[in-house]
């Protein structure tokens, strides 16, 4: 019989315990607005079933891996959003910027082992959880009649 597995709080494939999210802006009368976003998720393990241990391990079986680490950091990222709202020709108008992760912080690689994906062009990360981009601009004009 094979065991089961909570997937919770593993930052491999599950989820991780908490998830975070702060939003802060600020709207000024003259059209201008910013806003900044503190986002990230807790730590977690590889997977709840696994032995930590360093001496006198029990049998390591599929189940019941024996690893000397089990831990995955977590990690925070930070987002800028500005624009500027006008009129023109009688239509609304706004230029913006947004900047997802300012300070270009790597993701947590994730180590694969005997059952992961050693697939070279993925990165060893969990792809939903961290930001695997890097720092990212966006700019543009949206206009509404």
């Amino acid at each position: 019989m094979t065991a089961t597995t909570d997937l919770a709080g593993q930052n491999t494939g599950g989820l991780p315990d908490w998830t975070y999210r702060f939003t802060a802006g600020y709207d000024l009368d003259s059209g201008f607005s910013v806003q900044g976003i503190a986002r990230g998720v807790s730590g977690g393990v590889y997977n709840n079933n696994y032995v930590v241990c360093s001496t006198d391990c029990p049998l390591s079986t599929a189940d019941y891996r024996t690893v000397n680490m089990n831990r995955i950091d977590g990690q925070f990222f930070y987002d800028v959003n500005a624009s500027y709202a006008f009129e023109t020709g009688g239509a609304k108008a706004q230029v913006f910027l947004s900047i997802r992760n300012v300070l270009n912080s790597d993701p947590v690689l994730v180590a694969n082992g005997p059952t992961g994906n050693n697939t070279p062009a993925y990165p060893q990360t969990n792809r939903a959880l961290y930001d695997v981009l890097g720092r990212v601009f966006r700019m543009g004009v949206r206009i509404g009649l």
